[in-house]
């Protein structure tokens, strides 16, 4: 793996409180600062909190077919992430170079950066997908489907693999406009699409409007169109030439290798990263689909509900990437991190807000779901208990958007290797697998992780040195 650690440099004073640095000459005022975070970050929440309830809405869809429907669509998804984490590392490549670019002036570099990523994009995507569709069987049945499922999970995934390639490159292009600091444009893309997994999936998982009821099937096709779409409009606005950033179509179609291994120097650890987790996540899938169907299921809304909560904390991260990285472009390293700081106190505010609201509201929130008992008994007391680790959630994926802005991403490498794989699936593997604590167990380990990744990445943060990583 690439190495893309900090260069030496002299010891650099931290701020011995932890707090936000003091303004230097030339430096933009708190006040600037605060509003910039805050222009940034509300379309990138507003999208991604959108996107998170069309997934709910969409869960709770196929929740009312029934609980094999929803452990079919569950068992399904971590194979698929683990399949994008060879992507992220452009992504995240891309956006820290484009925004160092941007804050520099220098906008033919952050077209460039662009337009490498997205050729490159089309060539992995083809070979992933081709590679998914023929494997999916394999793919849920080494996740752990059960005979009940399996072939619905297949064919979910055959589709969801098919369509990957507009996947990964609408999420390339908005990564590298929201490295620009264009947050609205990924946000009206992302929400018209996620609009039609709701109008196309309705009819098509219930029979409505004389169409067959598909159940599964119905809203794989319906998350597929939604993919084309989001593809069709991203693609849409770099090849308009309305935009600062754009994708020319008679530029060259040559991969500049020089470019791709400066974005794969900044992505490898953040694949890695992604790699880690979802290889945790795919663990304590397996784990916990041996809890049987209900306990899945039960699993499964809560991991739904709690992907609500992500949503300040990606948005805010979204906007601390964007300020760090053109705050060291424009060589303003107060600024920059300021930027991160001032996110991550709006941070904490948002999240304290939704873990009370999803605390106390837990027995509703699951009702909305499902009617099975066993379901919402089981739920209720992992969804209260995941809420316990709203904070340090919050926080880790607002210093981790800090430090990929910056351009040193192997940090949240580091703490996503040792608290995923070292502390949660530990955890949930003693819990729920050797003492028998259900469901709940794996929200337990859930809170210890997030705890442990927040806290050291706060100190990494805290310490300065990213402000002399190499990008």
């Amino acid at each position: 793996m690439a190495n893309n650690e900090t260069e030496s440099v002299p010891e650099v004073p931290s701020n011995p409180s932890g707090g936000l640095p003091t303004p230097g000459p030339g430096e933009p005022t708190p006040r600037a600062i605060r509003r910039q975070v805050l222009e940034l970050a509300w379309p990138a929440i507003a999208e991604m909190g959108f996107s998170s309830l069309i997934q709910v809405i969409n869960m709770v869809m196929v929740g009312r077919v029934g609980p094999a429907a929803v452990a079919a669509i569950g068992i399904t998804t971590q194979p698929v992430f683990l399949a994008l984490a060879v992507f992220q590392a452009l992504n995240v490549g891309a956006t820290a170079m484009v925004a160092r670019a941007v804050g520099a002036g220098n906008w033919d570099e952050a077209n460039w950066v662009t337009r490498q990523t997205i050729l490159v994009n089309v060539l992995l995507s083809a070979g992933l997908s081709v590679l998914g569709f023929f494997f999916s069987r394999n793919l849920v049945l080494l996740m752990g489907a059960g005979p009940d499922i399996v072939d619905s999970a297949t064919t979910y995934c055959q589709i969801i693999m098919a369509t990957l390639a507009f996947n990964t490159l609408s999420m390339s292009i908005t990564s590298t406009l929201r490295g620009a600091g264009d947050t609205r444009t990924p946000m009206r893309v992302n929400m018209i699409a996620n609009i039609l997994v709701v109008i196309l999936g309705y009819p098509l998982i219930y029979g409505k409007l004389g169409l067959p009821a598909l159940g599964v099937l119905g809203a794989g096709i319906a998350a597929g169109i939604a993919r084309f779409v989001t593809f069709s409009l991203a693609a849409g606005a770099v090849l308009s030439g309305r935009y600062a950033l754009h994708f020319a179509s008679r530029g060259r179609y040559t991969l500049d290798f020089r470019t791709l291994r400066r974005v794969a120097r900044l992505g490898l650890p953040a694949a890695g990263e992604q790699m880690v987790f979802r290889t945790g996540f795919a663990i304590l899938t397996r784990v916990m689909a041996g809890l049987g169907t209900e306990g899945f299921a039960a699993h499964q809304i809560v991991t739904n509900i709690m992907n609500l909560t992500m949503m300040p904390g990606q948005g805010l991260g979204v906007a601390a990437t964007t300020l760090v990285g053109q705050g060291l472009g424009a060589r303003r390293p107060e600024a920059a991190g300021r930027s991160g700081w001032e996110a991550h106190r709006y941070g904490l505010y948002i999240s304290a807000a939704i873990a009370a609201l999803f605390f106390f509201g837990a027995p509703w929130i699951m009702r909305l779901y499902t009617d099975d008992a066993v379901v919402i008994a089981s739920g209720v007391i992992a969804l209260k208990v995941g809420t316990l680790g709203l904070p340090g959630q919050t926080g880790q994926q607002i210093f981790s958007g800090g430090l990929r802005g910056a351009g040193d991403t192997a940090w949240p490498l580091y703490s996503t290797f040792f608290s995923v794989l070292g502390i949660r699936v530990t955890l949930a593997v003693l819990l729920v697998q050797i003492w028998h604590v259900g469901v709940v167990g794996a929200w337990i380990a859930w809170d210890v992780d997030q705890a442990a990744r927040g806290l050291f990445l706060y100190f990494r943060f805290r310490s300065d040195r990213w402000r002399y990583a190499r990008v």
